[in-house]
């Protein structure tokens, strides 16, 4: 009989190492694609990988549903991700820029500031669905079960935030 990820953790919770071995094995795939998708430096990736289930192994404890342990765990990684993102932003536009010649480097990071600016400025359930939908390439499928929505909560949650964020960039005359 496989264990349910609550018979893992409250095995892990009382010391059983292995148990929690076992929780990582189980859902290392999603944490890495998550994070390796948002970090083009794989050594980095590692780091905030690793600091995922460190930060995981602390706050066990006040996990209160295991049904929503992988959801819990992805925005453990998400977070740790956009706190180094908002550290080296520098470094990583340097590198964009780069690649895009097009724009000058002070228009893309302009640009990149106002759209990081919106998208946290958004309510939590729409910027998660919005990160998970465009950023890691979630379905809305995907997107309610990692968030304990419905598909439909999912969709709407996403059209709300794109309505709101095609209203900040008209009242910002950042169109054309």
């Amino acid at each position: 009989m496989v264990e349910t990820d609550r018979d893992l953790i409250d095995r892990a919770l009382v010391g059983d190492r292995g148990a929690f071995s076992a929780l990582i094995e189980r859902h290392a795939a999603p944490v890495w694609t998550a994070v390796s998708r948002s970090l083009a430096d794989r050594e980095l990736a590692r780091e905030v990988f690793q600091e995922t289930w460190v930060r995981a192994w602390e706050g066990l404890t006040g996990l209160r549903n295991a049904d929503r342990l992988r959801s819990w765990l992805l925005s453990i990684a998400l977070n740790l991700t956009r706190q180094w993102l908002r550290k080296n932003e520098p470094e990583e536009l340097d590198r964009t820029e780069r690649t895009a010649p097009e724009d000058s480097p002070s228009e893309r990071a302009e640009l990149r500031a106002i759209l990081q600016s919106a998208v946290a400025d958004l309510p939590a359930q729409q910027r998660r669905v919005v990160e998970l939908r465009i950023h890691f390439d979630r379905s809305y499928e995907e997107i309610a079960r990692e968030l304990g929505t419905t598909t439909d909560s999912a969709r709407a949650s996403f059209y709300q935030a794109m309505k709101r964020l095609r209203t900040r960039f008209d009242d910002e005359d950042l169109k054309g």
